[in-house]
């Protein structure tokens, strides 16, 4: 509960005022919202002298458009991966899990090679028909 509500006072407080200096941000209430009407006309007066968009032509305009009419890319930017070791689990937490795997995996390779040396140097090579 603080948590969300830590999200909206930083929205209120620090974006959207600093939004409005960049952009035009028309902010409504629910039952405001719900007139279409009053959007629109204020969609209107509007004067669009703010805004990336007045950096656009024809050319970004028109990458900005293949870019979003295909609903399935523009899902792309904004779903999250099933898999997030860095959310799952913490980034020293990964580090720690991550050396202690080396140390077992450099341990157990050394008792591989020590085991395998042994073999090699007790087991006959067949094909010469004499021992080492």
């Amino acid at each position: 509960s603080a948590y969300l509500q830590d999200i909206e006072n930083a929205y209120k407080k620090t974006f959207l005022p600093e939004m409005s200096e960049k952009c035009e941000v028309l902010q409504y209430s629910a039952r405001e919202a719900q007139d279409s009407k009053k959007v629109v006309e204020d969609i209107e007066y509007l004067k669009f002298d703010k805004g990336p968009w007045l950096k656009q032509d024809n050319h970004t305009l028109y990458h900005l458009r293949l870019l979003v009419q295909d609903k399935f890319e523009v899902l792309n930017y904004t779903s999250i991966p099933v898999f997030l070791p860095e959310v799952t689990i913490g980034a020293h937490q990964t580090d720690r899990v991550l050396h202690q795997f080396r140390e077992v995996f450099q341990e157990s390779e050394a008792k591989r090679l020590d085991i395998e040396e042994v073999y090699w140097k007790k087991t006959p090579l067949k094909d010469q028909g004499e021992e080492v």
